[in-house]
């Protein structure tokens, strides 16, 4: 997600619009991750967890090499968008599922792994856009962050639990977490 954040500047240039306007490429995909939180808590009290989870990790490399297709910035804005929309299929039942699938002494453990691990990805997305466009440029930044980024979603598709304490509602529950 914040791959692009360094490099607005040198997307300016490329797109030759103003920093205003060249900003709907980091916020596009923050609005949509915050209206799409909820809606994907809903979607995975039916479907379950492990699924969105899987399709929003697995839909967010096809997004980046889309990106790196297209000279439109209108385009690149709107996939920025997807993106959000992507990232928010994980971030909103990452934590529901951890306590469904896990004991309360795993749980403990693994949300502070969960919370380290969004930490260091922001700062690694900084860093890794800021570095590989000033080597290479801004295509070749999205192509690399999307590499891995495909490499680690099948690394979680492999090994993810399947959902064994799932039990599919209608609508959204609020789910209580006892330490």
């Amino acid at each position: 997600m914040y791959i692009f954040q360094p490099i607005l500047p040198q997307l300016s240039v490329h797109f030759g619009v103003s920093e205003t306007e060249i900003n709907w490429v980091f916020a596009a995909s923050t609005l949509a991750l915050s209206l799409c939180l909820v809606p994907w808590a809903i979607t995975s009290e039916s479907i379950g967890r492990r699924s969105v989870m899987l399709g929003g990790l697995l839909a967010l490399p096809i997004i980046g090499y889309a990106m790196m297709l297209t000279e439109s910035l209108t385009a690149i804005v709107f996939l920025r968008a997807a993106m959000g929309i992507a990232l928010a299929a994980f971030a909103s039942v990452a934590v529901a599922y951890m306590v469904e699938e896990l004991s309360p002494d795993a749980f403990t453990k693994a949300i502070g792994g969960y919370i380290a691990a969004n930490s260091l990805g922001g700062i690694a997305g900084r860093v890794a856009g800021g570095v590989l466009t000033g080597y290479f440029d801004w295509k070749t930044a999205v192509f690399v962050i999307a590499t891995f980024t495909l490499v680690s979603a099948l690394i979680v598709v492999a090994i993810l639990p399947k959902q064994q304490h799932f039990k599919p509602t209608r609508g959204f529950s609020i789910i209580t977490i006892e330490v």
